[in-house]
């Protein structure tokens, strides 16, 4: 899977019932988070971390600094 390059500040949009997934720029730890519009104005977050991408791309980057 890609990941979308974010900056400090930047806005993005989440489609409904789509996951996103997020990685550690200092540890490469990967999570992804699942949104749900409850009600109208609640939004519900849950977080699973994902090892195998997190696995994957510790090798990755292992791979590119050495």
């Amino acid at each position: 899977m890609k990941y979308k390059h974010l900056k400090d500040g930047d806005t993005t949009q989440i489609l409904k019932d789509q996951s996103w997934r997020l990685e550690c720029c200092d540890c490469g730890l990967v999570h992804d988070f699942y949104f749900e519009i409850v009600d109208g104005d609640k939004v519900n977050i849950t977080i699973y971390r994902n090892e195998r991408a997190t696995g994957q791309k510790r090798r990755h980057n292992a791979k590119t600094i050495a």
